[in-house]
């Protein structure tokens, strides 16, 4: 009679399991800062884009509405940055704050044409040191500039784009601090061509 060898049992034992979970949890501790810094900078590329989007547009609207043009109005709150590009007078009544709807009443010679609305719990907020400007019925700002708004991280988390608005109302985009990589150090004066 042949006696037949079994095999060794084919498994884990808890010490491969423990060292396998350890592995595990530091690999994912090592990689969850580095995904969330990722998607904040995706969140801030993307409001950026989106907002030289939009000026692009206010000032296409521009010289299809002449002789009126367009403005931009800036505005922010302890829940949301927020923009209107809207056809009227500059001292309208335009709140991008309000909840989502119109956020021009209905006014003579006021039209809507976009409203935009960042929450700031998503860390990021737009600042412009200048948060009325006009671009005239030839597309180019009237508004003296140049226009500089910052696309910015709430959490104060490196991270800020640039949108430069020169006379002929072009936007560029550019990182001040050069925090976003793929995006060039902002020049001393943007709209000095070389």
């Amino acid at each position: 009679m042949r006696n037949r060898l079994r095999p060794p049992n084919a498994g884990l034992t808890i010490i491969e399991m423990l060292i396998v979970v350890v592995v595990s949890a530091l690999l994912l501790t090592l990689a969850v800062p580095a995904m969330t810094n990722l998607i904040a900078m995706q969140r801030l590329k993307s409001a950026n884009a989106e907002l030289v989007t939009g000026m692009q547009y206010a000032r296409t609207e521009a010289v299809a509405h002449q002789p009126v043009g367009t403005r931009i109005k800036f505005q922010s709150n302890a829940q949301l940055s927020c923009y209107v590009v809207y056809i009227g007078s500059l001292f309208s009544n335009c709140n991008c704050t309000n909840s989502p709807g119109p956020s021009c009443p209905p006014a003579v010679n006021t039209f809507e044409l976009n409203t935009t609305q960042v929450a700031k719990n998503t860390d990021i907020e737009f600042v412009a040191p200048k948060p009325d400007f006009v671009f005239g019925s030839d597309g180019e700002l009237r508004t003296p500039g140049p226009i500089s708004i910052d696309t910015k991280r709430v959490s104060g988390q490196p991270g800020t784009l640039r949108t430069i608005i020169c006379a002929m109302g072009r936007p560029r985009v550019c990182s001040p601090d050069q925090s976003v990589p793929g995006f060039p150090a902002c020049p001393v004066n943007a709209c000095v061509t070389p």
